[in-house]
């Protein structure tokens, strides 16, 4: 998986496996990645168990039938490496509203806090 900006184009490009996505302004990754950081995975890992699907994971793109698939790691990859492309284009941590959550998440209720990070509550 890797993000970069085309030398030639200046759009930001980003692959994930098979998937490819162009980002023509940087505000356009900073929705993506404020989309990605939305996504509980725990809660969707959980919500798709037992149904027989191979990935954990399902982004729909646009208004379509179409969806990107990810195990929880692919995901966990993505969102980091997006997130690190964003702080360094912008010299700055993703800023978002702060806010506590909790829920539950393999049996085990966590805690979600503001830096995105989970802890055992």
């Amino acid at each position: 998986m890797r993000i970069f900006r085309c030398k030639s184009c200046s759009k930001i490009h980003l692959e994930a496996g098979n998937i490819l996505i162009h980002f023509t302004e940087i505000k356009h990754l900073k929705v993506f990645l404020d989309y990605l950081e939305s996504i509980d995975t725990c809660h969707y890992k959980a919500a798709n168990s037992g149904k027989g699907l191979a990935h954990d994971i399902y982004l729909p793109v646009g208004n379509t039938s179409v969806n990107m698939a990810f195990s929880v790691d692919e995901f966990e990859e993505l969102r980091q490496t997006v997130r690190r492309f964003w702080e360094k284009e912008s010299g700055s941590p993703p800023q978002k509203a702060g806010f506590n959550a909790v829920f539950l998440c393999n049996n085990n209720y966590e805690l979600r806090v503001t830096n995105y990070e989970f802890h055992n509550s």
